[in-house]
């Protein structure tokens, strides 16, 4: 599974000197992570389709990454994802 820094980390990252981001660097921010996600999700349709990994594996990053997607899954693919403290 693809572990990645949430928007909130990126952000606090990149803009630790107190300053707000500027609409650009928001922007910037929402297309790096859809392309991470995109990413992630191809290299994971791969490996699904080349028997790598479990269709059961798949449903778990979809229902980690975007919970509204869940219950869209057959019950088989579900995962609940762990409470955040």
């Amino acid at each position: 599974m693809v572990c990645r820094r949430t928007p909130q980390e990126k952000h606090m990252v990149k803009h630790s000197a107190g300053k707000a981001p500027t609409l650009e660097e928001r922007l910037r921010d929402k297309v790096d992570g859809l392309e991470a996600d995109l990413s992630s999700a191809l290299d994971l349709m791969v490996r699904v389709a080349s028997g790598q990994q479990s269709v059961h594996k798949m449903g778990e990053w979809l229902s980690l990454n975007y919970p509204s997607v869940r219950e869209k899954l057959p019950v088989e693919m579900r995962t609940i994802p762990p409470q955040r403290g």
